[in-house]
């Protein structure tokens, strides 16, 4: 996976989850939707900061995530 994969799988929801290559899901937000209010959770080029299911804010490479599922 990659930054602009993951971009053209999340289009236009404000969130998503993933989950990684070890089993462990995660909570992340889209940066190109209007998150007023919500955390600002970090892309970076390898790299992002997203939310574990306790609300702890993690950062996980891009190539960890195996799927992506749109919340509605």
């Amino acid at each position: 996976m990659t930054h602009e994969q993951l971009l053209n799988l999340i289009d236009n929801h404000n969130e998503a989850m993933i989950h990684t290559s070890d089993g462990d899901e995660y909570l992340i937000h889209n940066p190109q939707c209007d998150n007023d209010g919500i955390i600002p959770l970090y892309w970076y080029e390898d790299s992002l900061c997203v939310l574990d299911s306790e609300g702890t804010q993690e950062e996980i490479e891009y190539k960890d995530i195996v799927d992506v599922r749109t919340t509605v």
